[in-house]
């Protein structure tokens, strides 16, 4: 009987259930907000110098367990023009094409493995 039939849609002792254990502990740093500045008082003239997240997650047989932590740094005296620079990280397969400007492609090269 599939389960959006049955009027009870808590599990029997002959239902069978399966799922992958899922255990992760993930830290991201956001540097694409690194010099960002802050528009509303007290914080008007801070900027962001750090900002951080990590999480761990963990669901098994037993439950369900997830942690957060965040943090931020500030600094007053806001920096000017400071830019980023860009990550440009070719891990999967990628098309190589040279030419000159207003000719066709001289060299094409297809890269399957970048590593």
């Amino acid at each position: 009987m599939e389960w959006e039939k049955r009027k009870s849609k808590s599990a029997k002792k002959n239902d069978f259930f399966e799922m992958p254990i899922i255990d992760f502990d993930l830290t991201r740093s956001f540097k694409e907000l690194i010099g960002a500045g802050f528009h509303d008082d007290p914080l008007k003239d801070c900027f962001i110098t750090m900002m951080m997240e990590a999480i761990k997650l963990k669901v098994d047989e037993s439950g369900a367990k997830v942690e957060s932590r965040a943090a931020i740094q500030v600094a007053r005296c806001r920096l000017q023009n400071v830019e980023q620079p860009c990550s440009f990280i070719l891990d999967k397969t990628f098309w190589l094409a040279t030419k000159e400007t207003k000719k066709h492609p001289y060299v094409c090269v297809q890269v399957n493995n970048p590593t």
